[in-house]
């Protein structure tokens, strides 16, 4: 009975292992999508400019922790820093979560 069940053992460890495998597998695939979708969108227009140390190391340091060059990520900044600044009202999910929170207080104060 213990060489079925040590079997057993062995039977659901490689399936977990194989479990998770396929789930790294899947985001690294899909942080590559990511990546490739990221690439093409540049515009391959060199952008030269200076920074400061601590600048460039918390880039360096954000581009790490996200797995994504640093290129990549000072892109993305950008794209987000201009797409913030022309956004005169707010989302849709913004006035929600607005709602949800008056609404919350209203129950509150009752």
């Amino acid at each position: 009975m213990s060489e079925t069940t040590d079997e057993a053992r062995r039977i659901a460890r490689r399936r977990r292992h194989e479990a998770i495998r396929a789930e790294v597998a899947e985001e690294e695939a899909e942080a590559i999508e990511a990546e490739i979708a990221e690439n093409a969108r540049a515009l391959d227009v060199p952008l030269h400019l200076r920074i400061d140390r601590d600048l460039d190391s918390q880039l360096r340091q954000r581009a790490a922790e996200a797995q994504i060059p640093t290129s990549a990520l000072v892109r993305r900044l950008l794209r987000e820093a201009i797409q913030g600044q022309r956004r005169d009202s707010p989302t849709r999910s913004e006035i929600e979560e607005i709602a949800r929170r008056v609404a919350r207080e209203e129950i509150a104060n009752r």
